[in-house]
């Protein structure tokens, strides 16, 4: 119980109103995470975009960048992070933010489905292939 008392606190710390500390270009950014649109892997940088279309690009592979974010943004692909609240659409291969079409791996398509099923309230048949 202790240890889910704390993940419950880490969690709520990173949720919100939050923000990331990353740094690019010799300077350290403050984003904030309602800002970021979503993370696209570079090999070991990650290139940040935002609501404003910025682009971030900091020397910070994915995946520990990924441990840093709150429950709101989910990998779709080894390549891509997305936030949740951003998504306007999604299909079974592709997913579409402010007209960006991002794709969704077969690794990761099981849980973006599971996932954006619980965002959206929208219960997907049980014959429907996710694999």
């Amino acid at each position: 119980n202790q240890k889910n008392l704390s993940v419950l606190k880490e969690e709520k710390k990173k949720s919100g109103k939050g923000y990331v500390l990353v740094r690019a270009d010799r300077k350290t950014y403050k984003i904030m995470f309602d800002d970021i649109e979503y993370l696209e892997s570079m090999g070991d940088y990650v290139k940040i975009i935002t609501s404003s279309r910025e682009k971030v690009i900091t020397r910070e592979k994915i995946s520990k960048l990924e441990k840093r974010l709150p429950s709101d943004f989910i990998r779709i692909h080894r390549s891509y992070i997305v936030n949740r609240s951003r998504i306007q659409s999604f299909a079974k291969e592709q997913l579409t933010m402010n007209g960006i079409v991002l794709p969704v791996s077969r690794t990761y398509r099981h849980e973006v489905f599971l996932t954006l099923s619980r965002t959206f309230q929208f219960n997907f048949p049980v014959n429907v292939s996710t694999k």
